[in-house]
C-alpha cells in the first residue's frame, strides 16, 4: 500500500512538473510584426539629368502619416518625345501636404511655395532601390507628348560621383 501511494505521489509530482514546464513555454510562435506598406517608400530618392541631381524626394512615415519634402528644379522642359529636355539650376522645396497609397503607387501632394497650388506626383516602386515618378494632373500644350516617368534611385543606392 505504501508503495502504491508512493507511486501515485510520484506520478502526480511528475505530472505537475510537466504541466508547469508546458504552461510557461509559449504554445504558438508569435506572429511576425506586420510591415507597413508605406515602409518601402521611406528614404531619400534622387533623379538625375545629365549626371546631376535635379529632383530629390525625402519621405518619412509616422504610423500611417507620410511627411517629407520634394526638392526639384524650379523650371524644367520636355522634348517632343516626353523626355526631359532641360532643367534649371535654381531649386524649389515643396512640403508634402498629403500622401496615400493609390493602386500600385504612392500619390503625393506637395505645395508649390510660389503659387500655393499643390503639385501631385505618383511614385511607383520598380525595385528595392528604384522607382518611377510622374506628375499627375499636369496640363500639357496641345500636340505635346505625355511626359515620361522620371527614374528615381534611393539615395543610399546612388553611386558616389568621382571627379
Amino acid at each position: 500500500m505504501k508503495r502504491f501511494v508512493a507511486l501515485v505521489m510520484l506520478s502526480l509530482t511528475l505530472s505537475a512538473l510537466n504541466f508547469a514546464q508546458n504552461s510557461t513555454s509559449p504554445r504558438t510562435p508569435s506572429a511576425p510584426a506586420k510591415k507597413s506598406p508605406l515602409a518601402d517608400y521611406v528614404g531619400s530618392w534622387v533623379s538625375t539629368f545629365d549626371g546631376h541631381p535635379w529632383l530629390t524626394i525625402r519621405l518619412s512615415v509616422q504610423g500611417t502619416a507620410v511627411s517629407g519634402i520634394v526638392q526639384r528644379a524650379h523650371e524644367f522642359q520636355f522634348a517632343d518625345s516626353g523626355m526631359l529636355k532641360s532643367v534649371s539650376d535654381d531649386q524649389i522645396t515643396q512640403n508634402i501636404e498629403s500622401a496615400s497609397l493609390q493602386g500600385d503607387g504612392l500619390l503625393i501632394a506637395a505645395k508649390d511655395p510660389n503659387s500655393q497650388q499643390p503639385d501631385r506626383y505618383l511614385v511607383r516602386l520598380t525595385g528595392a532601390n528604384t522607382a518611377d515618378l510622374k506628375m499627375v494632373g499636369m496640363s500639357m500644350p496641345p500636340g505635346m507628348s505625355k511626359p515620361q516617368p522620371w527614374k528615381l534611385n534611393r539615395a543610399s543606392a546612388v553611386a558616389p560621383s568621382h571627379p
